[in-house]
């Protein structure tokens, strides 16, 4: 599997992966995106057509990151920190009732990744929305693409993503 919070599932045409070339991709594949980042997915996304016939990718469609949402926009613009603070309200209200142990993941995940959003020295969150990912597949050469709701979560709605 590839790495990047989207779980990720490639159906190999004839050809056998061999453990040292799936220890490569998982090395070189880092499916969330920065400007250098990028570049490297869109490769990894070009090999994974040219090697399967189907590429399956979960994700959350988080459309106030990706780049169409993004277009001239600041990182701190009123309308991006109100979508990330109440997703976050909603991340909240569902660890708070479990006791230490929602003490623990509040403050040892939900609050530093929040905080993380908004660090304009470090991107430490690379997510974008169904619509980038369909456009990076199409430009990556899969001539197919659909996508089906699995479940809402709190921080954004998760979709398969089915390219072929």
């Amino acid at each position: 599997m590839l790495q990047g919070a989207g779980h990720i599932l490639a159906v190999p045409r004839a050809t056998t992966l061999s453990s040292s070339k799936v220890r490569g991709m998982r090395d070189a594949a880092d499916l969330r995106c920065a400007a250098s980042v990028c570049a490297q997915r869109r490769l990894v996304l070009k090999w994974i057509q040219s090697h399967c016939k189907r590429f399956l990718l979960v994700e959350f469609d988080v459309h106030f990151f990706g780049r169409a949402a993004m277009k001239g926009q600041d990182l701190r613009s009123p309308g991006r920190v109100q979508a990330v603070v109440e997703a976050f309200e909603r991340g909240l209200a569902e660890y708070e009732d479990l006791g230490d142990d929602g003490e623990r993941v509040i403050q040892g995940f939900l609050c530093p990744v929040l905080e993380g959003y908004f660090d304009s020295n470090v991107a430490t969150n690379f997510e974008q929305g169904l619509v980038d990912w369909k456009e990076e597949l199409l430009e990556a050469g899969f001539s197919s693409i659909s996508h089906e709701h699995v479940y809402d979560y709190w921080w954004a709605p998760a979709f398969c993503i089915c390219a072929q």
